[in-house]
């Protein structure tokens, strides 16, 4: 019985030491996701001779790091350069980008979440 019991603990420990290091890689859906991306081009859109600058209506999957403050956003912008903060009724966010579809922008999330903030999609309709 006690030989089950550590075949399951060693199991146990070693798909742990697996996961954690296979999530403490970077996000390969990105080229140059190390160490900074700059200027991604998310956050604005030409349309005729005017640039929209912010959230657009064909990009409704945005990346966001719920966040007011001047550091967090200096630390998204060493990896998204054009990053912004931005207000919504549930509060602050910084407006990292926004994307056509999901899996752009989770990508992008991952990247954040890896350099440690707290990224996240959302969908605005």
């Amino acid at each position: 019985m006690n030989r089950y019991l550590i075949r399951v603990i060693i199991v146990t420990f070693l798909g742990q030491a697996l996961i954690s290091k296979t999530s403490a890689q970077p996000p390969n859906c990105i080229a140059n996701s190390s160490p900074a991306v700059t200027q991604s081009g998310n956050n604005s859109v030409s349309q005729g001779n005017v640039i929209v600058i912010g959230r657009v209506a064909t990009r409704p999957y945005v990346v966001v790091v719920p966040s007011n403050s001047d550091t967090v956003l200096d630390t998204v912008k060493r990896y998204i350069g054009d990053a912004f903060l931005a207000q919504h009724k549930l509060g602050p966010y910084i407006h990292a980008g926004g994307f056509a579809h999901r899996a752009q922008a989770q990508c992008w999330s991952n990247l954040l979440r890896y350099h440690g903030l707290d990224a996240r999609v959302v969908y605005f309709r």
